[in-house]
This record gives structure tokens, C-alpha cells and sequence, in this order.
């Protein structure tokens, strides 16, 4: 999920921000990355239903005539099917010559949906057709969670013999 500040018509030096999901119990914040502009930048533990991120442009990468500028990239895990919002709070956000921008955030929306095959590892997040596609998958190393979806309400670890 990316972070885009349409414009920025001073130029960016930096920011501090927070990105927060309302339902807790449908997903977690899982990882963050940031643009190459963002020299200095870091963040909070993840994973974790909110983030902070902090990112700083030292090499006055983000001019006057820049838009649609990446503030950073979020990868979200669905914990299970529902909706959340998803809040971004901006804590500080200063132009090239130290005055604050104030940006207007929108609300977001996430949507995880049920699997789409009967067999739903939830180590690797991927889904197969039949128990035994799951068990020879070449991603399966140690123990695996399968959730399988249907007649068999109930989850199963298999191991590796």
C-alpha cells in the first residue's frame, strides 16, 4: 500500500507520520519500505496493527515542481476476512524552508476476503486446491497451519517426517 503526497509545492525536507488500522482483529502492518529520496528515514516495531515513520530528504531530492511523491510503502497481512479502515496521521511535515506542510489525509479501506481455494496455508499465505498440494508445496519447510475451508471446520499442523 503506498503513501503519496500529491504535491509538495516547497519541496519536501521531511516527515513523521503514523498509520493506524481500526479493526485490529483483520490485519496486521507487517512491513515498511521507503523511497531512495529517504536517506534517513525509520520506523516502529513491526509487525503491528500502527507504524510511525519518519523519513528525511538530505539530498533535496523532493523539489518545488515534484508530485505524486512516495512517502513510503506499507505490506499489510490479512489476519482473517473482514473489513478495516485505515487511518494516516501526519505528525510533522516540513517544505524546504522549514515551514509546515499540512496535508488532508483520506480514510482508507481494507478488505480481506476468504481464500479462494479450500486449503489455506497461513505460514506462507498461499492457497491450494487439496490438502495434498499444500503438503507437497516447495515453500512448506517445518511446521505448517493449514486452515482448510469447507467440510472440515477445524485447523491441522503437519509436520515433516
Amino acid at each position: 500500500m503506498n503513501l503519496t503526497l500529491n504535491r509538495a509545492p516547497n519541496g519536501l525536507s521531511g516527515y513523521n507520520l503514523t498509520v493506524a488500522l481500526a479493526n485490529i482483529s483483520i490485519a496486521e502492518i507487517i512491513s515498511v519500505t521507503f523511497p531512495a529520496w529517504a536517506t534517513l528515514n525509520a520506523n516502529s516495531s513491526l509487525p503491528a496493527d500502527s507504524v510511525w515513520m519518519k523519513a528525511v530528504d538530505l539530498n533535496d531530492e523532493i523539489t518545488s515542481a515534484d508530485t505524486n511523491i512516495t512517502l513510503g510503502t506499507i505490506t499489510v497481512r490479512g489476519d482473517k476476512p473482514g473489513t478495516t479502515s485505515i487511518t494516516a496521521t501526519v505528525t510533522k511535515m516540513d517544505d524546504d524552508n522549514g515551514y509546515p506542510i499540512n496535508p488532508s489525509t483520506e480514510l482508507g479501506h481494507l478488505n480481506v476476503g476468504m481464500p479462494t481455494q479450500p486449503v489455506h496455508n497461513l505460514n506462507t499465505g498461499e492457497d491450494f486446491a487439496t490438502i495434498q498440494a499444500a503438503i507437497d508445496d516447495n515453500d512448506r519447510m517445518g511446521i505448517q497451519l493449514l486452515l482448510i475451508l469447507g467440510l472440515i471446520p477445524r485447523m491441522w499442523t503437519f509436520t515433516s517426517l
